[in-house]
């Protein structure tokens, strides 16, 4: 999923009355999944868009 596509989920759920949740990957070290400035958007109801890592490491961060 590319990043417009991820800022259209997020702005029809907005426009649903949901509330979202941003991520991004901030800073990376070694061989870390996910890079730097990647986006991952999580609403209510779960993961919405995006990756911040795949798999195990963005079910850990949507638990959270």
């Amino acid at each position: 999923m590319y990043e417009i596509e991820l800022w259209q989920a997020v702005s029809a759920r907005l426009k649903q009355g949901d509330h979202c949740m941003l991520m991004t990957v901030v800073d990376s070290q070694g061989s870390s999944p996910g890079k730097v400035g990647a986006l991952m958007a999580v609403a209510s109801d779960g993961p919405l868009a995006g990756t911040v890592g795949g798999g195990r490491v963005d079910r850990e961060f949507v638990d959270r």
